[in-house]
């Protein structure tokens, strides 16, 4: 990597690095015992064995201009790479008890390569405080996605492909401000607020997009798998130093989200998409210092605790699939540090 400025108001940083994977999955599956699949004609995995060997070459370059003082234009490309889990990648059945869901890996998964397009925006309006606006895209070859497939005779599962290509872009948005400029009594407290909205696309196979229209759903894209419609963060931060005391109160939301692109090998197997539906969050966290050392902190979780949903859709008719209520979580911690 190498970092140097081409005149004062812009800095160039550039570099690359050598990826090595090397990463096999042998089966020693029983003879005569067969394992779901979500990409096998028929249904059943004939080859539970997996070998991905790649020796890749990841450039990244990124540019900032200073704008004024205190304000910057910032420009990054990079590639990057995914690898498959373990999970993901092993030719075994797992159960998730806490959404009654099985997963099977798919050993025939292979690295998604990414390539990254970042500009942005910053205004540093003072100390703890900032404005940022920026735009991002994604272009994901072969990108590894959760997908869905089964019948009624031995049931529905959860498994994992590679997508012919995938694309994702959007904007953000952030704001940091303390509040003493509109009150000297709010000295101590400060805010923060960022949005994203994202739009994706994912390119499906052939096999695909044959099952989905003989299915009655048409089209060779979809939305890419476990990308959210907006991303959005807030909170409020009262700090007093001098007291030892933090209390924070925290909010997030994300929009809907394909959960597990629908799948199949045939039309009797295929199982429609299945969307996550929004699960707005909201925790809290008071820290009180007690000596220099010691300290206790109450964390609150989930406090609003609503309904975890996941839904399909069919002959335009919104059904939930899953749904219950997550809990809410307190804790309390009593830490030492040397």
């Amino acid at each position: 990597m190498a970092s140097f400025k081409l005149f004062p108001q812009l800095t160039l940083t550039g570099g690359a690095r050598f990826e090595n994977t090397n990463l096999s999955v042998e089966s020693a599956l029983p003879e005569g015992s067969t394992i779901p699949s979500a990409v096998e004609p028929g249904g059943l995995l004939t080859n539970p064995n997996g070998l991905i060997q790649q020796l890749d070459l990841l450039p990244s370059v990124a540019a900032t201009f200073e704008l004024m003082k205190n304000v910057n234009l910032r420009f990054a490309w990079s590639q990057t790479l995914a690898r498959p889990s373990f999970k993901e990648m092993g030719p075994i059945v797992t159960a998730d008890f806490s959404e009654s869901n099985y997963f099977v890996g798919n050993p025939q998964l292979q690295l998604s390569s990414v390539n990254n397009y970042d500009f942005r925006a910053e205004w540093y309006v003072r100390a703890g405080e900032v404005l940022s606006v920026g735009l991002f895209y994604k272009d994901i070859d072969q990108p590894i996605e959760q997908t869905t497939f089964g019948d009624g005779v031995n049931g529905t599962f959860l498994s994992y492909i590679n997508t012919v290509r995938g694309q994702v872009w959007g904007w953000e948005i952030e704001i940091r401000k303390r509040m003493d400029e509109l009150s000297p009594a709010l000295k101590d407290f400060s805010t923060f607020f960022n949005f994203t909205q994202i739009q994706s696309q994912a390119t499906m196979t052939a096999l695909e997009t044959n099952v989905r229209e003989t299915a009655g759903v048409p089209g060779d894209t979809r939305p890419l798998q476990g990308q959210p419609a907006y991303v959005l963060n807030a909170g409020l931060n009262f700090d007093k130093p001098e007291y030892r005391f933090y209390a924070g109160l925290f909010f997030n939301v994300s929009g809907p989200l394909l959960y597990a692109a629908g799948g199949g090998t045939s039309q009797a197997d295929f199982v429609p998409d299945a969307y996550a539906q929004p699960f707005p969050a909201l925790d809290f966290n008071l820290t009180q210092g007690l000596t220099e050392e010691w300290k206790m902190t109450l964390r609150g979780k989930n406090l609003l605790n609503p309904f975890y949903r996941i839904t399909t859709t069919y002959q335009g008719v919104e059904y939930d699939t899953l749904s219950y209520t997550k809990g809410w979580d307190l804790s309390l911690n009593v830490s030492y540090s040397f």
